[in-house]
């Protein structure tokens, strides 16, 4: 993963993945839902909001020059009652939806593609998840994505924010304790109530949207910093 040099970031797209049923290993995972909220980075050019325990805050509004898509898609896998448990989605639900196939993956290539340059992909614990799905699902088809799209995991970015000495490895050197940086808990811990929906693509952007908003610049100055090139190996997987 190349480290991005210093550059000014045109817009953030927003991620999150619906996946089937995980057995162990990432690459057998396929996704059902895909969601991208894509907007430009002038719209974080605001100062970060501190939040203390009193403090109570409304719900930014979304962005004037918000772009969305969202697609269903059928995952050709066994979808346990687990996973529809969370999702809402079923194999029957899904079967005449299009698999994961190059028309698919351009939707996603030209939905990047017409946003202001450079783009910076932002998921939440990407790292593990939706950015090693996304990146195996175009090895599959032999395709990748645009040059000058770059990525940056918010869980990270948030936790080093918070603490800041500039973007110091582990806050005060100690880890933070389990969960206090999960999705739901960070938007509970700002807006003071549960998200509406949560485990369904649209719903979980939706959320992370709100939350990288809070941090305004601050999150900006991270993702400059920090973001690294998605490169797809040209290797088929």
């Amino acid at each position: 993963m190349s480290k991005t040099e210093n550059r000014r970031i045109g817009s953030f797209v927003v991620l999150d993945l619906e996946t089937s049923t995980y057995d162990g290993n990432l690459r057998n995972l396929s996704i059902m839902e895909l969601t991208m909220y894509g907007f430009p980075a002038k719209d974080l050019q605001t100062d970060p909001i501190r939040v203390t325990r009193t403090s109570e805050m409304c719900v930014p509004p979304p962005s004037p020059n918000l772009n969305k898509l969202t697609l269903i898609i059928n995952p050709r896998r066994v979808i346990y009652p687990k996973s529809t448990d969370s999702t809402g989605l079923d194999n029957n639900m899904l079967e005449n939806e299009s698999h994961f196939d190059e028309n698919c993956a351009c939707l996603i290539v030209n939905f990047l593609n017409r946003l202001p340059q450079p783009v910076c992909l932002v998921a939440h614990n990407g790292d593990r998840h939706d950015f090693l799905i996304v990146k195996n699902m175009f090895n599959k088809l032999s395709m990748k994505l645009p040059n000058n799209i770059h990525f940056v995991d918010s869980l990270h970015a948030f936790r080093r924010i918070d603490f800041d000495p500039t973007f110091q490895t582990r806050p005060n050197g100690k880890y933070t304790p389990k969960g206090v940086y999960k999705l739901d808990n960070i938007y509970k811990r700002n807006f003071k109530k549960d998200p509406d929906l949560r485990h369904q693509a649209e719903a979980d952007v939706e959320t992370l949207t709100h939350l990288i908003r809070v941090y305004g610049k601050s999150f900006i100055a991270y993702a400059e910093d920090r973001a690294s090139e998605f490169i797809c190996s040209d290797e088929r997987k």
